[in-house]
């Protein structure tokens, strides 16, 4: 089991389409096999800036997720249609228990 921790930074002007976009998403990723868990969180500092916690089956599991969400095909947006709302490239890290 992994942590995937995924960060956006949204366009000034493009929250409520990008609101929009992970409403129907994120029931998608919550349902994609190995997908144990997600939350999301925006920044208080900033709150253009959402980060999404999820509890993955590898890191491999979230990188086919992603993969499957660069070209999802008709009808669900990609992740090049989503690109002209974020302010900067997504941003993902990954842990692993430490055990202790």
């Amino acid at each position: 089991m992994v942590v995937a921790i995924f960060e956006i930074e949204v366009k000034e002007g493009c929250m409520d389409e990008m609101e929009s976009f992970l409403r129907g998403t994120l029931q998608d990723t919550r349902g994609w096999p190995g997908c144990y868990e997600l939350s999301s969180f925006a920044d208080l500092e900033n709150p253009n800036k959402i980060m999404f916690v999820g509890k993955w089956a590898s890191k491999e599991t979230h990188q086919e997720y992603l993969e499957w969400r660069a070209d999802p095909g008709p009808g669900t947006m990609s992740l090049d249609e989503v690109a002209p709302m974020l302010a900067s490239e997504p941003i993902a890290r990954y842990l692993a228990p430490a055990g202790f």
